[in-house]
């Protein structure tokens, strides 16, 4: 990036250094052993490269390397993207859930209903909400705060 100008990319984040989401789709077809020898040094390479990161991690399958994921010094975060068969919150707050135990910031992509199970379930640090389906201006309003008096209650 140039001097003073903040960086961005297919996801609608700005940073403030240089910043990408690196990834490897076709990681969730191949064992935890392959991946380490042939994908996990070009991952780690990435993230030193990088100032910000986040782990573009591509559905259940490829969360067989989460672990060597997570155990990046230099990952700052991961953005898990369930199937579109099951895309709903719960039946993937364990993968989000760890992915805050390890110290790194998740995207959860969400329904606006799902907002109260999030708040109940994850911590706010490192947390990028993507919600979908909010059908009015009060409606987000009314959930930012919601988020913002769960930031100040858990210390944020």
């Amino acid at each position: 990036t140039g001097a003073d100008q903040p960086c961005t990319t297919w996801t609608p984040l700005l940073s403030d250094g240089k910043y990408y989401l690196p990834s490897n789709d076709f990681s969730g077809l191949v064992s935890t052993p392959m991946f380490a020898e042939f994908f996990l040094p070009l991952v780690e390479q990435e993230c030193r490269f990088l100032t910000h990161s986040m782990y573009h991690l591509d559905g259940p399958g490829a969360l067989r390397h989460l672990d060597l994921l997570l155990a990046i010094p230099e990952l700052d975060a991961v953005q898990f993207v369930p199937p579109p068969s099951d895309t709903c919150f719960s039946s993937w707050v364990w993968v989000y859930q760890r992915i805050q135990k390890a110290g790194k910031g998740v995207q959860v992509t969400c329904r606006l209903d799902e907002i109260d199970s999030i708040m109940q379930t994850l911590q706010p640090q490192g947390l990028y909400l993507v919600v979908h389906d909010v059908p009015s201006r009060q409606a987000a309003e009314s959930t930012l705060a919601a988020l913002e008096k769960w930031c100040t209650q858990i210390g944020n």
